[in-house]
């Protein structure tokens, strides 16, 4: 099961884009740059690339990139948002529409991998990413470390958008602890509305089952974009392998 892509739409891009600026974008691209030994004239594909936060970043660096998203607004938002120089794709990340061994890098950010809720799904994305990188191609993996979320679990959040709309969510675990399920609601100046979407939560231990499930052999295992290692206090991961 994964996310309805009716989901992320522009409402969504309007609630949480305030938590992505571009200075943290410009951070992780020059991170995820040198984590991955990028050449300049590399073939990168960013998949779950959503609204483009990181297209355009990389290719200003030189890179040829395509982007590939299941949800046709945000691709859209990934166009007008100087996304245009890069290749836009609506696809699923399970069937790649990419020819074998053609990118030098393919990156997965922001916890989109948990999107798909069985290992299974979750495998066959992976093995796909891996299917179209180059040999001596590399992959990067980057999202909530699922241990912490689980831990320090919030049932609630809250906050309010420049334009006075007030954002609430509840959620719930779920499946042994290891799914959340969210509500989000807002109401402002543009209107009310309701979301809800499921997050699979991955520690460390399951990233690496799945690497394995996928055929891919695991270079490294990070608890942030200094590389630094994975401790009981890392809220990130950052996940390197290759075929």
């Amino acid at each position: 099961m994964t996310a309805d892509p009716a989901f992320f739409e522009d409402s969504y891009h309007r609630l949480l884009e305030p938590f992505h600026p571009e200075e943290e974008a410009r951070h992780e691209v020059a991170a995820l740059r040198e984590i991955l030994g990028l050449a300049q004239a590399d073939r990168v594909l960013d998949v779950g690339c959503g609204w483009g936060r990181h297209l355009r970043l990389l290719h200003e660096a030189g890179h040829h990139v395509v982007g590939v998203d299941l949800s046709y607004p945000l691709l859209r938002r990934a166009r007008d948002n100087g996304g245009a120089g890069s290749l836009l794709v609506v696809a699923d990340m399970r069937r790649l529409p990419a020819r074998e061994r053609s990118f030098d890098a393919v990156i997965n950010l922001a916890t989109s991998l948990g999107l798909f809720l069985e290992d299974a799904d979750a495998a066959t994305a992976l093995t796909e990413m891996g299917r179209v990188l180059r040999p001596g191609g590399r992959l990067l993996v980057e999202g909530m470390n699922g241990d912490d979320a689980i831990a320090g679990f919030a049932e609630r959040d809250g906050w309010t958008l420049d334009d006075g709309t007030e954002v609430r969510v509840r959620r719930r675990l779920d499946r042994g602890g290891r799914i959340s399920h969210e509500v989000l609601r807002w109401e402002g100046p543009g209107g009310a509305g309701e979301k809800r979407h499921s997050l699979r939560l991955r520690g460390p231990a399951e990233l690496e089952a799945l690497v394995a499930a996928a055929g891919l052999t695991l270079y490294g295992l990070h608890g942030g974009w200094s590389m630094e290692p994975v401790g009981p206090e890392s809220e990130r991961l950052i996940l390197t392998a290759g075929r």
